[in-house]
């Protein structure tokens, strides 16, 4: 999914905690962290002790006798008073039977796991039992088979931004397991077929390597390269000045020049002529024209392989000779209006240069264009923005060295509902470790907020005062083999679970432990994305908002009332481009409905507003 930065400038705020970590007593085959009682958080404790051990006769025993006084499992099971525990006592007894040979048998109790309480763990041993049962019946002959779909490409993929999302398929004749891309192994579902799509950020402008490997049941693997070019000049369009004829009829117009782009083409057009240039990095023409009398410009649109378009005229105006025989005229500069506004990350910036003898440079914000000397030159280029006012030099030089220089001023504008300080803020606190090996656990809280706040979803920050709209807990379970990594997410007012994420693998590399927080990483952004809706029913402080899709938010996620302001209209068109924003309330959700959501004012942010039907809200 291509995220658009206009709309979702979102955050996650992680606390930094001294001593960050909790690790408990590796516990001896068949012991409990107290007195064992016979209940059933006894026999599944004890029973996980022997599983770590790999005593998995004992093991059983003691799953079954857990099973046997509650049957379900859970994600959040009250033990006594105010303690809770996760309860997976099938799932822990399918990983046994499994470890033992016991297919069938495994797969019965995942699956009684799987239908009272889902986890990445059970997913992965499920996936193991398909694995082993299509290795028995079916010869693996071929490796996969990988298609990029998006972006476009023949070879090389020309973008014009920094940041890209990659889609592609992979089809196995037996299963496809695994997919990375650059190193860095990326979620999906394993298959015969199954789909891809994962963002590759921060690109350099020009030629990026990325690799892509896909590996399927059997370890076969296929690997493809591919250069993704960052291209934000657009085509420069030299014209010589037009020679124009007088006809019995109107004019008859010669326009030559040259077209150049620093990577390659795509079209050119001229009037209503179709020159080609697709792939080449260079069209030199000599068009000729009848016109009317009254026709004053003929219409040139150049594009590149990266979607830059730059558009613009040949004038048919006479061009001013110099007075004298030294040229002191400096060339002409067309830009755009000295003030612009975007609501975007990026600035596109169209740009004109005529003299009367010859343009032979131009710069755009210190960086050179390449011209080929010519009495007009014209290209388009796009400019990241930073928030604020941003300020881009233009220079450009004719043959006599005269020079002309300006500024463009361009301010780009965030809506503040949808910037970083709006999104839902987090705190992280110690993380528990246990199991018979703790090796690499501590290294997980790291992980897991480097994967948050690479996904710009919450809001970080470092302060331990300052106020959290949820605390991550994250509990980490790790054998000589395997890691399992549970991070619930809690309403700090109430208490209440709000989410549980998860994810297990058999590694423990550094990779894996980037793969693991990664996975946790999306399913807090799925459980808690950020959606914009209306307030359809006002009751005092009581809300019903709808937001045309199946709003699955859960208990206590945080909303924002808001209220569009002032607009900022297009310098040039007139058209409204976006609008100021006012926060009005912050709402808490209390229930959620398919397609509606009910909620209640946690604070007002605007003294003595009043609420009404239709005011916009989106997720903190």
């Amino acid at each position: 999914m291509i995220r658009s930065k206009l709309t979702l400038f979102t955050v996650l705020v992680v606390v930094v905690c001294v001593g960050c970590t909790a690790q408990e007593r590796p516990l001896r085959p068949g012991q409990t962290k107290g007195i064992f009682r016979g209940t059933w958080w006894g026999y599944y404790e004890r029973g996980r002790s022997y599983a770590d051990a790999g005593m998995m006769e004992e093991a059983i025993k003691d799953f079954q006798a857990a099973i046997r006084l509650r049957a379900e499992d859970t994600h959040y099971a009250r033990t006594y008073g105010v303690h809770f525990t996760a309860y997976y006592p099938n799932r822990e007894l399918g990983c046994c039977y499994f470890a033992q040979g016991k297919v069938d048998d495994a797969k019965k109790a995942l699956d009684a796991s799987q239908r009272s309480a889902p986890t990445h763990k059970t997913d992965h041993f499920l996936e193991l039992i398909t694995q082993k049962q299509l290795l028995a019946t079916r010869d693996d002959a071929e490796p996969p088979q990988l298609a990029l779909l998006w972006p476009p490409h023949q070879s090389d993929i020309f973008i014009n931004q920094y940041d890209a999302v990659l889609e592609g398929e992979l089809q196995d004749d037996l299963r496809v397991t695994q997919m990375a891309i650059n190193d860095a192994r990326i979620q999906i579902q394993p298959g015969e077929r199954t789909k891809f799509s994962h963002p590759i950020k921060n690109l350099q402008e020009g030629p990026n390597p990325v690799q892509l490997r896909a590996v399927d049941l059997t370890g076969k693997e296929t690997a493809q390269e591919h250069v993704v070019v960052v291209d934000v000049g657009g085509p420069v369009v030299n014209l010589q000045a037009p020679v124009v004829e007088t006809t019995a009829t109107g004019k008859k117009v010669t326009v030559a020049g040259t077209i150049e782009d620093d990577n390659l083409l795509s079209s050119v057009k001229i009037g209503d002529r179709d020159l080609g240039g697709d792939h080449q990095k260079s069209v030199a023409f000599t068009e000729t024209f009848e016109i009317g009398l009254d026709v004053s410009e003929i219409k040139i649109l150049a594009s590149d392989l990266a979607g830059n378009q730059s558009s613009g005229v040949v004038s048919l105006a006479p061009t001013p000779t110099p007075a004298g025989p030294t040229d002191t005229v400096p060339p002409t500069l067309s830009l755009p209006p000295e003030k612009l506004v975007f609501f975007t990350d990026m600035a596109t910036l169209e740009i004109r240069a005529e003299d009367n003898q010859s343009v032979t440079s131009i710069e755009i914000a210190g960086k050179p264009v390449a011209v080929v000397p010519s009495a007009q030159a014209f290209t388009v280029h796009r400019i990241p923005l930073q928030e604020g006012e941003n300020v881009i030099p233009v220079k450009v030089a004719d043959a006599a060295g005269n020079i002309t220089e300006k500024d463009v001023k361009v301010t780009k504008y965030s809506q503040a509902i949808k910037m970083v300080d709006a999104r839902m803020a987090l705190g992280m606190t110690a993380q528990e470790e246990e199991g018979p090996k703790i090796e690499v656990a501590p290294r997980v809280p790291d992980k897991l907020a480097s994967a948050i706040v690479a996904r710009d979803r919450f809001q970080v920050s470092v302060s331990e005062t300052a106020a959290k709209d949820a605390l991550l807990q994250s509990k980490v379970h790790e054998t000589p083999d395997s890691i399992e990594v549970v991070v619930r997410m809690v309403d700090p007012e109430t208490g209440t679970v709000m989410g549980i994420f998860d994810a297990f693998e058999k590694d423990k590399s550094e990779a894996t432990l980037k793969y693991l927080a990664d996975i946790v990483a999306e399913k807090m952004e799925n459980a808690i994305p950020v959606i914009e809706g209306t307030v359809a029913k006002v009751a005092g402080s009581n809300l019903v908002l709808t937001f045309g899709v199946d709003a699955a938010l859960p208990k206590y996620a945080r909303c924002i009332l808001y209220r569009d302001g002032e607009e900022i209209k297009d310098p040039n068109t007139g058209a409204v481009v976006g609008s100021l924003t006012e926060e009005v309330a912050e709402l808490v959700v209390t229930n959620v409905q398919q397609r509606m959501v009910q909620a209640k004012v946690k604070q007002m942010l605007v003294a003595d507003a009043t609420l009404a039907v239709g005011d916009k809200v989106i997720t903190k």
